[in-house]
């Protein structure tokens, strides 16, 4: 059943398409678009240039999410880089208050023991 149906739909799809050549001075049996063979060329030369501008824009489009990734991949990286100098700023400003204090209290040890040598 689901065959004949099948067999039904495309055989009158076959027959829908009306293409019928045209010489001059000749009339259409149907009505529609009449168009001669130079502007044929053009509607066809139109349609390439459009192909192609659509593979330009997907292409494009390509890059630009390829762009758009590689910024946020920019853009995580020097968050993390700038976290990590922080990190190392703040460790080396307390690694540097406690050499300070490292040397005042040599410092301090060392006058203490030359007052007790006299």
């Amino acid at each position: 059943m689901i065959k004949f149906i099948l067999l039904f739909v495309f055989t009158f799809n076959v027959f829908a398409q009306n293409t019928v050549l045209l010489n001059k001075g000749e009339s259409a049996p149907f009505d529609g678009v009449l168009s001669d063979s130079d502007q044929m060329k053009i509607y066809r030369q139109s349609n390439e240039e459009k192909k192609l501008l659509q593979d330009k824009v997907l292409t494009l489009k390509d890059l630009n999410a390829t762009i758009q990734e590689r910024s946020d991949v920019y853009k995580a990286e020097g968050d993390y880089y700038r976290s990590q100098l922080r990190t190392q700023e703040f460790r080396g400003f307390w690694a540097n208050v406690g050499y300070f204090a490292l040397g005042v209290l040599a410092t301090s040890l060392a006058i203490k023991a030359s007052e007790n040598v006299r």
